[in-house]
């Protein structure tokens, strides 16, 4: 069973099959369950199980029906012990999967043919029993999601955990000495920023952790004539102000990436590209930044042009000539983009709840609201709505799942787990405080003007939440391979005529570091190469020294001629190879512009292929969501006649919109694109825009 720890943003599958939420929350739509009034299941205890087995169908029926024929195609397995994936510390939740354990669950064949069997008797479940059963659900379900909220809050600053997710040297600061610098190794994990003396010429066991927790700690790039090179700063709330520095800008941009990644608590919702529209601080002025071919650049360049004219404006005729310049269009507006411009205007736009208060607040958003899933219109005011929606949701990422990867195996699956997870942070993207406020600070940062007109919704009744989930098929990328951390010991020489000596290499972006030693950590830093623009080649061992006699060995060479630069690295075995000639490949070709995030990359290609120790591309199947929320707001003057059509200037309507995609397996994710605001003109002064 996954332990506390691992039910982070990004669960991950078990070698253990039964460590799974077994077919957790198979949610059947009304149209696959079974006929009114035939035959009907009754539970059937088996000997060594705490399972029924059912297959229920309920006539006459009445208006919890509906809620109950779903529950019936709902298979739940209650946890093998009472703590065994509880966060330490939750006596109450103990408690509660204590109290499940020691219920019935039911169970029932999977959407593709499960094994389980059922038998048939002439008389319903009773009602009570159905009540019950809907009543631990919820709480199972509100259990689930309290874990994961707790998890993605936790933090060990003394953790030793083997599991990095980037290391390299860096530049830092001294405290003491004002324009002394000194090299660090450096360890990214979860939660914690941790660094080292990287120039000891011995192992040097001090360690100093940072704590990563969004709600306390920043982390922005900075620029000063004071030193060379990309400068990033890394403060913690009441602590020292940190400036490290590495080589290159796309080498911070990487290391930025990377912190942003590890953060506790940080947002689940935020789209992944959001460091794109980061801003550099230069002293005390701001440089806003935006992508650079972005697919935005036009509409906000129109959203600008649009603004300006009705700040400007002095009349209705000439409000309304500005607004004329979106009739028959519609304009896409990133809310990242637009965050930046009202960060320090609007204080209180976009501020992003924790996440435990954030999944507190979708549960009441959801009991008044309703949602589209695939077309099927679920009503939070409905018996057990809320829970019914992350199910219904749950169930439809797993079946679209399955579907793909029936010929794929189990390895790249996405697990119960993981769909649970992947379902609330797509609801809490829905939620209508959030997107609603988005979508509202978008329009009136383009419509208002205070001496003209207020902006107000249309109606009180909102339309539905709109989620689409599909699949996306068998993915592999015909692209690149793109940038990425590598580590190793690698024996490598200056050029062919020296001999080779055993380097420990960790390459970071398009940055080399070599150290000499690293028994229990690298250390005794040794040389940094810079990669951008060097040519990458390889080629056969034709080497008869001691070190170099493996046939299979193989050669690879990175050359600068401007800069008289050679670096030639042994390589024996096709595997190891492989690896580090694409990872070489792929730094040398790196972008230096401040712009690009390193690890940014069209929603398409985000997650499009994996590759094996042989470098080969494997497929792997992909599920797609996408949200859409929309809200109409009208245009009134500030001095309205009680004429409708006078007092209303215009109809504007506002779409949310993101793009998620999902996988499983070890390595499996959720990729969320930009979060977009799409603006429609569909009156303009009485009339049809």
């Amino acid at each position: 069973m996954a332990a506390a720890s691992d039910l982070g943003k990004s669960p991950t599958s078990s070698d253990d099959p039964s460590s799974s939420y077994s077919s957790f929350l198979h949610f059947i739509n009304d149209d696959q369950s079974n006929v009114d009034g035939e035959s009907v299941a009754s539970p059937q205890r088996p000997n060594d199980s705490n399972t029924y087995n059912v297959d229920y169908c309920a006539s006459p029926r009445n208006d919890d029906d509906e809620y109950y024929d779903t529950l019936s195609n709902l298979s739940v397995q209650s946890p093998r012990s009472s703590g065994e994936f509880l966060p330490e510390g939750s006596e109450e939740g103990r408690d509660t999967i204590a109290a499940l354990q020691s219920k019935t669950s039911l169970s029932s064949s999977s959407v593709n043919g499960g094994g389980s069997t059922t038998t048939t008797a002439d008389v319903p479940i009773p009602t009570e029993m159905s009540h019950n059963f809907a009543v631990e659900h919820r709480i199972f379900l509100r259990a689930i999601l309290d874990m994961l909220a707790e998890g993605d809050q936790f933090v060990n600053t003394g953790s030793n955990d083997t599991k990095t997710l980037k290391i390299g040297a860096l530049k830092k600061s001294s405290r003491r000495i004002k324009g002394l610098w000194k090299s660090k190794y450096v360890e990214i994990r979860r939660g914690v920023f941790s660094y080292y003396d990287g120039h000891a010429k011995h192992k040097d066991t001090t360690r100093k952790d940072i704590p990563l927790k969004a709600a306390t700690c920043t982390c922005r790039a900075v620029k000063s004539r004071a030193w060379k090179g990309a400068a990033f700063e890394l403060s913690v709330k009441g602590g020292p102000r940190r400036i490290w520095v590495a080589n290159t800008p796309g080498e911070r941009q990487g290391w930025i990436q990377a912190i942003h990644d590890a953060m506790i608590g940080a947002s689940v919702v935020r789209g992944d590209n959001f460091l794109d529209y980061q801003m550099e601080h230069d002293g005390k002025t701001k440089r806003w930044t935006l992508p650079k071919n972005s697919p935005y650049s036009a509409f906000i360049e129109q959203y600008l042009q649009v603004r300006e004219a009705i700040n400007g404006a002095e009349s209705k005729q000439d409000y309304l000539k500005a607004l004329s310049i979106l009739r028959g269009k519609s304009i896409m507006i990133p809310i990242q983009w637009l965050k930046t411009q009202l960060d320090d205007s609007t204080p209180t736009a976009f501020q992003e709840a924790d996440m435990s208060s954030g999944v507190d607040q979708l549960w009441k958003d959801l009991l008044r609201d309703s949602v589209e899933i695939n077309g099927q219109v679920i009503s939070g005011e409905s018996f057990h709505g809320p829970d019914r929606i992350i199910g219904n949701l749950t169930q439809l990422i797993i079946h679209h799942n399955q579907y793909n990867s029936c010929h794929d195996g189990k390895q790249s699956s996405i697990t119960e787990v993981q769909a649970v997870s992947y379902a609330r942070d797509i609801m809490l993207a829905t939620d209508r405080t959030r997107s609603g406020g988005d979508s509202y600070y978008c329009i009136e940062n383009l419509c208002l003007n205070r001496d003209l007109v207020v902006i107000c919704p249309t109606s009180t009744v909102a339309a539905p939440l709109s989620i689409t989930v599909c699949g996306a098929g068998m993915i592999k990328s015909n692209q690149p391979i793109t940038a990425r951390d590598v580590s190793g010991w690698v024996s490598t020489r200056s050029h062919s005529g020296k001999p080779w000596r055993r380097q420990y290499l960790i390459l970071s972006q398009d940055v080399l570091s070599c150290y000499k030693d690293a028994d229990s950590r690298p250390h005794n830093l040794q040389a940094k190469v810079m990669l951008k623009g060097v040519k990458v080649g390889d080629s056969a061992n034709t080497s008869q020294s001691s070190k170099s006699r493996k046939t299979s060995a193989r050669i690879i060479y990175a050359r600068n001629i401007k800069k008289h630069m050679c670096r030639e690295f042994l390589l024996e075995d096709e595997a190891s190879f492989t690896l580090w000639r694409d990872a070489l490949e792929a730094a040398s070709k790196m972008s230096t512009d401040i712009n690009v995030s390193i690890n940014t990359h069209p929603l398409s290609d985000l997650m499009s292929s994996e590759k094996d120790l042989t470098g080969k591309s494997s497929p792997y199947p992909i599920v797609n969501a996408e949200i859409n929320v929309s809200t109409e707001y009208k245009v009134c003057t500030l001095d309205p006649q009680g004429i409708d059509n006078e007092d209303t200037w215009a109809t504007l309507r506002t779409t949310f919109v993101q793009k998620f995609r999902l996988s499983g397996g070890a390595t499996g994710r959720i990729t969320r694109g930009d979060e977009v605001v799409r603006l429609e003109l569909l009156e303009w002064h009485g009339e049809r825009a």
